[in-house]
C-alpha cells in the first residue's frame, strides 16, 4: 500500500504528451513539431557545439582544480545573475544603473518561477501573475500553487508599461542563459 494512492495524477502538459505520442508513432516519415530542441537525423538530441565545448572548458577547470563543486551561494552565483540581469534588462536600463534590478539564479525555468511566484507572493503582496499566450500548460498552476489568486493572460499587443500600470510595484521575468542554468530576475522597477 502506497502513501500516495489517493493522490490524483496532474493532467497531461500537453507539448509532453505529444512528444510521447510522437516517439511511440512508427510511420517512419513522421516530423516532430513539438518541443524545440536540435535533433540529429536519428531523432536524438543534438549538442551545439558551443555547449560541447563549454562544457569540456568547465570539465578541464574541474580537472585542474580552477573551480570545485561547492554549492552555490543562496542566491546563485553572483556573477551569472548580475551578467543574465543585465542582459534581459540592458545594461543601459535604468532600473540597472540605478541598482533597483536584481537577478536569483534557480535550478530550472519552473523553478524559477516558482521561486519568483514565492517571493513575489510572500514578501510583496502579489496576487495577480501574468503570463503570455502561449505558455507552457504548467505555468497557471505554478503561480497558483504560490498563492497567487488570479492568473491573466498577456494580451498580444502586451508591453512593460501595461504592467506597470495594472501593477506598479515591481514587474517580472524569466529567461535562460547557460548551460542547464536558468535565472529569475525581478526589479522594483517603475520606469
Amino acid at each position: 500500500m502506497s502513501a500516495f494512492q489517493n493522490v490524483a495524477a496532474a493532467p497531461p502538459i500537453e507539448v509532453f504528451k505529444l512528444t510521447r505520442d510522437f516517439q511511440a508513432d512508427t510511420y517512419a516519415q513522421k516530423v516532430s513539431l513539438g518541443v524545440g530542441a536540435y535533433r540529429t537525423d536519428e531523432g536524438k538530441p543534438w549538442i551545439l557545439p558551443v555547449v560541447k565545448k563549454a562544457e569540456k572548458k568547465l570539465a578541464d577547470m574541474v580537472d585542474a582544480e580552477a573551480i570545485n563543486h561547492e554549492y552555490l551561494p543562496v542566491l546563485g552565483l553572483e556573477a551569472f545573475s548580475t551578467a543574465a540581469t543585465k542582459m534581459l534588462m540592458s545594461p543601459d536600463g535604468k532600473a540597472v544603473k540605478e541598482g533597483r534590478a536584481f537577478g536569483v539564479q534557480s535550478l530550472s525555468g519552473t523553478g524559477a518561477l516558482r521561486n519568483g511566484g514565492e517571493f513575489l507572493h510572500t514578501q510583496m503582496g502579489s496576487t495577480i501573475a501574468y503570463v503570455s499566450d502561449p505558455t507552457w500548460g504548467n505555468h497557471n498552476m505554478v503561480f497558483k500553487n504560490s498563492g497567487f489568486t488570479e492568473v491573466r493572460t498577456l494580451p498580444k499587443d502586451f508591453s512593460v508599461k501595461m504592467i506597470l500600470m495594472r501593477s506598479p510595484n515591481f514587474y517580472f521575468r524569466s529567461g535562460s542563459t547557460g548551460i542547464g542554468t536558468r535565472t529569475t530576475s525581478a526589479s522594483t522597477s517603475t520606469e
